[in-house]
């Protein structure tokens, strides 16, 4: 589902990530803030939604990067899906398929792209509550 910003742009009621009551999503602009009145959990999004360090939907990591072994090939995999309780700081083991050598690349984190908005608030992918 294609996602647009603006098509967003009034206050979502969410289930908090920490006590699990109802909270509010409130957009401002091209940023966000998440207000719970039970338990005061706050957040906000930073000015890059794409890479918002506040995301607590699904996310899925990407390995690119150069060949270190000398070559300097672009090597790149496809995008895994991560666990909830996997940390940002993932590694992955590449062999360079042009000059053998063996490569380490950190993960880039990312919000998973095939969301289905109509179950996750698109700023922090925290359920949402009809």
């Amino acid at each position: 589902m294609t996602f647009n910003y603006f098509d967003y742009q009034q206050p979502l009621t969410v289930r908090c990530p920490q006590c699990q009551h109802s909270a509010t999503v409130t957009p401002h602009n091209n940023t966000a803030t998440f207000a719970c009145p039970d338990c005061s959990h706050q957040l906000t999004t930073d000015t890059s939604l794409q890479r918002n360090k506040n995301w607590q939907g699904p996310r899925h990591a990407l390995y690119e990067g150069d060949c270190t072994g000398g070559c300097g090939m672009y090597l790149a995999n496809e995008k895994f899906p991560l666990k909830p309780s996997d940390s940002d700081q993932q590694y992955h083991a590449f062999t360079c398929p042009k000059c053998q050598a063996p490569n380490k690349l950190k993960a880039q984190v990312i919000p998973q792209d095939d969301l289905d908005y109509t179950k996750v608030d698109p700023y922090f992918g925290l359920p949402l509550i009809n």
